[in-house]
């Protein structure tokens, strides 16, 4: 596992989804990750916009992107839901999907810059990824070096049955990406746990031997590093948190989020708290051990958030098992003073604040920590959505990206942290670089009713007629015949 000691997503690109036919998210530029250590602290953006402008399209990119670097192979749940989400998400007119990433990590105080992109195509109904490329730079001798291109194929690398042979001598390491595409046309090349098996296999001396080929091990190495980076990347620091995991809680479940340094002895990722069928839950005894020793810290924050709220979990039987670790059956409950409920029972903004706690703890400790969140403002009191925002970026240590509908919440943030949404589809994202006042509410509506001289319009506002006229119209459909009261 790699020691990741700092790690940035400094820019997204996405082309083809949904109704982002393109769009450009840069959150630092690569010279300030270079020569500015303190642009490495906390940072928050929040995405902010109208509807059906592009905003959760950034945030179900990332998931893709968390899936892909994950390495799933086809016969995991993961192939499966990739797929089913692809199939929605890619535009019908373009039939591709574009995602470029570029990050920064810092590992055992060796920085390094990696820019992934991966195309999927679904032109002739039969979806597959059509492209991946990596590129890296290395900081060497105390001077960066330039971009170099450590991993790529596209559709032009599909080798015919006749020169199989020859290339499989020639060029070893082109020949196992054509076989794995054709094995998994749906699975990342390079993250494929196959590949990085080839890739030690390409290493060793006896392979180099028998085959009476040269292996450019230096690229090897890369590519090797840049695996590992990813794969631990994703799966330990990586969270993003979109409408499916607050869909669970309104249907009675509260998926929380535990994360740590140490993943070897403790327990990380998404857990169950609340099962959907009954208040009551169950867990191996270690694991509820754990379980309370977290909500001791989620009460910490839980009352500051909501004052004289705490949560509780209540051992209710101890089941012995045979040739198994012993069952703990719980219930979870929320006390207000001397009332005490069902947390199942509670409001779905309460259930939604105990999901994000944990990743909030997690992101003012974490350099590493990465964060993206789906409408962050739902269901939160406007008061405590900037408050908490603004606390968050005065002691947080991780990066924080999130969409929201609640302009109040993002006054509390510098204004270049402040990304907005427009109409137009080929430019879906545009940062605010100067705002003339402090009020960012007035500059934005004056965009909206004013529009720009350069840059792209916001957006437009509906005026109050506009929605009578509709009301009118709706109301002279046959459907609503059916609503009419006998005297009509």
């Amino acid at each position: 596992m790699k020691n990741i000691k700092c790690a940035r997503i400094y820019s997204i690109e996405i082309r083809g989804m949904k109704n982002i036919l393109e769009g450009m998210l840069d959150f630092y530029s690569e010279s300030q990750l270079k020569s500015d250590p303190n642009c490495l602290n906390s940072h928050i953006y929040g995405i902010y916009g109208p509807n059906g402008t592009g905003k959760t399209g950034v945030i179900e990119a990332c998931k893709i992107l968390k899936t892909i670097f994950s390495g799933h192979l086809p016969d995991e749940d993961a192939y499966s839901q990739l797929k089913k989400v692809l199939k929605k998400y890619i535009n019908s007119t373009t039939k591709k999907l574009f995602i470029e990433v570029k990050m920064y990590f810092e590992i055992d105080q060796a920085p390094v810059f990696y820019d992934y992109a991966i195309t999927f195509d679904n032109s002739d109904g039969q979806l597959y990824i059509s492209s991946e490329i990596l590129k890296s730079k290395n900081k060497s001798e105390g001077e960066w070096e330039r971009w170099k291109t450590i991993f790529s194929y596209s559709d032009d690398l599909l080798y015919s049955n006749e020169i199989n042979k020859r290339a499989a001598v020639e060029d070893p390491l082109s020949f196992q990406i054509h076989t794995l595409r054709k094995t998994a046309s749906l699975t990342s090349v390079l993250m494929n746990p196959l590949f990085l098996e080839s890739l030690k296999m390409f290493e060793s001396a006896d392979f180099i031997n028998i085959k009476k080929m040269s292996v450019d091990s230096l690229k090897i190495k890369k590519i090797e590093d840049a695996i590992e980076t990813l794969r631990c990347f994703s799966e330990f620091y990586m969270v993003v948190i979109g409408a499916d995991h607050f869909n669970m809680i309104s249907g009675g479940a509260v998926p929380l989020f535990i994360t740590s340094d140490d993943p070897k002895n403790y327990l990380y990722g998404q857990l169950p708290l609340l099962s959907l069928e009954s208040a009551r839950s169950s867990a191996p005894a270690e694991a509820f051990n754990s379980f309370k020793i977290l909500f001791d810290q989620v009460n910490i924050i839980l009352q500051t958030l909501v004052p004289g709220t705490i949560l509780e979990l209540k051992n209710l039987q101890k089941i012995k098992q045979a040739n198994a670790p012993d069952i703990i059956e719980y219930e979870c409950v929320s006390k207000h003073g001397d009332n005490e409920c069902s947390l199942c029972c509670e409001s779905e903004g309460i259930k939604r604040l105990i999901c994000l706690i944990n990743t909030f703890i997690a992101f003012t400790s974490n350099p590493s920590y990465c964060l993206f969140i789906d409408s962050f403002d739902s269901c939160i009191f406007e008061h405590v959505f900037g408050t908490l925002l603004e606390s968050l970026e005065t002691c947080g240590k991780g990066q924080l990206i999130f969409t929201a509908h609640n302009l109040y919440g993002l006054e509390k943030l510098p204004y270049k942290q402040i990304i907005f949404s427009t109409e137009n589809p080929k430019n879906r994202f545009e940062c605010q670089s100067a705002i003339m006042t402090n009020d960012y509410r007035i500059a934005y509506f004056r965009n909206l009713i004013l529009g720009k001289e350069k840059g792209e319009s916001l957006g437009s506002i509906p005026m109050a007629s506009e929605f009578r006229n509709a009301f009118r119209k709706a109301n002279r459909c046959n459907f609503n015949t059916c609503h009419k009261t006998p005297n009509e």
